[in-house]
């Protein structure tokens, strides 16, 4: 009886069942009738008009147009916090094929230099100098400056640095200065008395001793100028009481092609002919080979070095620069010393003073305190005019040039000095020659 029941309702109560069906499927019928009868007699809805259509779509691009280029702006990072807008470039966007385009030549340079300013800036601004907008455009780029003297400062001499602190007590250690003239003894000497101290020496002689009691001095006791070869064999004065192996000598350098022409300004007590064999007799710098020399053949002309009462000869100016620091290089006794060029002297005071002083075991003081020299090194009448003295400003201006096609050398000068300069010095230093060109 449950199942006939059951079948009953799956099928729509029986004959009642389908009955009510068919009642059913005719009133949907009839409403649906109904219905499309009452939707086709109302009147037809309004259609829009072009002209709001297009209306519409214009206000619709313009909103899109909008939003996408005010995301461009911000993307670009055009405005910052408080409306702040950059004054660099923006990077580059994509193209159409999700490649990078590159900056265009002048926004490239021009990013760069204001990198190059703001590192060129930040030495001024650490040695305390003001600059006004003439010095600030006669100033090199930092990348100048790298593309004529490396990356990094050039110390010959550092691998002796520890023979040297186990073998001098700190107590008996001295730094002092030697170098040909015009390579930037006084300026070393300005550097280490400011900044470096020995802290054993520090602590024993107390703040206000002198710098030669910090172990400080203007020169090792042979004599700054003096030829190494003579070190055990000639005393400054003021050196009789000292012992040359305590002493760290910081050895000068500068490039050849621009330290013969101060040679040629103040030769101090090189002496040699500076004046060529034709007729007048003029000024030749640096006057290296004799104009009327035999064809094929290169005659220099020789030089004399004067020092303390003694007298050295050398074949040239450019010999006496290869042979006054071979003594140092080349030294076989193998003896401590550190030989430092004058360009990362001027352009690398704080890194160049400190690699020295550590290498003597010596302390030098934090970069925020440390103490930049902005004027002239060179004090007193033997260095000749004050005005041809250069300041922080103008060393940065004249060791930051490129060198002149041929160093303003005569080609017979030129073709001599390429000859005659040591060629594995100037490796071993980093110099480069001067186009010939």
């Amino acid at each position: 009886m449950a199942r006939e029941i059951a079948s009953r309702r799956r099928n729509g109560g029986g004959d009642e069942g389908q009955a009510s069906s068919r009642s059913n499927r005719r009133t949907s019928a009839h409403d649906s009738g109904s219905v499309r009868r009452n939707y086709s007699s109302r009147p037809p809805a309004p259609r829009p008009s072009f002209v709001v259509v297009v209306v519409v779509a214009i206000a619709f691009v313009g909103f899109c147009l909008v939003n996408v280029r005010l995301a461009t702006r911000l993307g670009e990072g055009g405005a910052g916090a408080g409306g702040v807008t950059s004054s660099h470039p923006p990077p580059s966007r994509g193209d159409a094929t999700g490649g990078e385009i590159a900056p265009s030549p002048a926004a490239a340079a021009a990013r760069d230099r204001d990198a190059n300013d703001d590192r060129v800036l930040a030495h001024f601004r650490r040695a305390g100098v003001d600059l006004d907008a003439a010095s600030m455009r006669r100033l090199p780029t930092w990348s100048e400056i790298e593309s004529l003297i490396g990356t990094e400062a050039v110390v010959l001499g550092l691998d002796k640095c520890e023979d040297f602190r186990e073998n001098v007590p700190p107590l008996r250690r001295m730094l002092g200065s030697a170098g040909m003239f015009n390579s930037g003894t006084n300026l070393v000497t300005s550097l280490m008395k400011a900044n470096c101290v020995i802290p054993e020496r520090f602590e024993k002689y107390g703040p206000n001793a002198t710098k030669e009691q910090y172990g400080i001095r203007w020169q090792c006791p042979w004599g700054k100028h003096t030829p190494v070869q003579l070190r055990h064999d000639h005393l400054a004065p003021k050196a009789k009481d000292q012992n040359a192996d305590d002493c760290l000598p910081i050895v000068t350098i500068r490039n050849p092609f621009t330290w013969m022409k101060s040679m040629c300004r103040l030769p101090y007590s090189a002496i040699w002919d500076r004046r060529d064999s034709g007729a007048g007799r003029k000024d030749v710098c640096p006057h290296l080979v004799y104009a009327d020399s035999p064809s094929g053949v290169r005659m220099p002309v020789p030089l004399e070095f004067k020092f303390s009462g003694h007298s050295l000869s050398y074949d040239s100016l450019a010999h006496l620069w290869n042979e006054w620091y071979a003594g140092y290089w080349r030294n076989a006794d193998g003896f401590p010393f550190l030989m430092v060029r004058l360009e990362d002297l001027v352009f690398r005071q704080y890194e160049t003073t400190r690699i020295i002083c550590e290498c003597a075991g010596g302390a030098v003081a934090p970069e925020d305190d440390f103490k930049y020299i902005v004027n002239s090194a060179k004090i007193g009448p033997a260095h000749g005019k004050k005005i041809d003295r250069t300041d922080m400003v103008d060393a940065w201006v004249k060791y930051g040039k490129p060198m002149a096609a041929r160093a303003e050398f005569s080609d017979l000068d030129y073709d001599a000095a390429v000859d005659f300069v040591s060629r594995e010095l100037m490796e071993k230093m980093g110099y480069k020659y001067p186009p010939s060109k």
